[in-house]
């Protein structure tokens, strides 16, 4: 069963949702974002990990709905593009899409350990993809870093990480 996440982003309109579409049906396009790796963790693919992470998705044929519609666009393989994102190290942007990304992978909406066969992404890494454009292996690892240095203070400090992770969890922090 999909644990459903919801954002509490209050002009969450159908506009904006469509421009989240785009994006995420180009990169799936591109290859950037894949659903042929499934999380041992929580059972989604990047593809699902990156769209409950994105879209108020309220239940499990929501998600498939919008899973079919990327795979048919990326058949059609129309217009593909999305706008670069320049999102600058250490900026306030940067800071709160490394907590958005944080607070997924406390709600096991994220994960690390189901690397696509296609590009080597985890779907945590699909979903920096997302986040940020596409940008460098290195980048990509540095913000893992950052997201890993954020999980004690997102979690109320050393004591409270440990009293939240699940001692038999896989969850990679």
């Amino acid at each position: 069963m999909i644990e459903i996440w919801k954002q509490t982003d209050s002009d969450n309109t159908e506009v904006k949702t469509e421009e989240i579409l785009t994006k995420v049906k180009s990169m799936y396009a591109l290859g950037y974002i894949t659903d042929d790796n499934p999380s041992q963790i929580n059972g989604c693919t990047g593809l699902s990990q990156v769209l409950l992470y994105s879209l108020p998705i309220d239940n499990e044929l929501d998600l498939l709905e919008y899973e079919e519609g990327i795979h048919d666009f990326a058949e059609e393989m129309e217009d593909v593009h999305f706008g670069t994102v320049d999102i600058p190290r250490g900026s306030f942007l940067e800071r709160i899409s490394v907590i958005k990304l944080a607070q997924a992978v406390i709600g096991s909406i994220l994960t690390d350990d189901n690397h696509s066969g296609w590009n080597k992404f985890s779907g945590l890494e699909q979903a920096i993809c997302y986040e940020f454009g596409p940008i460098p292996l290195n980048r990509i690892s540095e913000i893992k870093e950052k997201i890993k240095s954020m999980m004690p203070e997102i979690l109320g400090g050393v004591r409270g990480r440990e009293r939240y992770r699940p001692k038999d969890s896989k969850a990679v922090y």
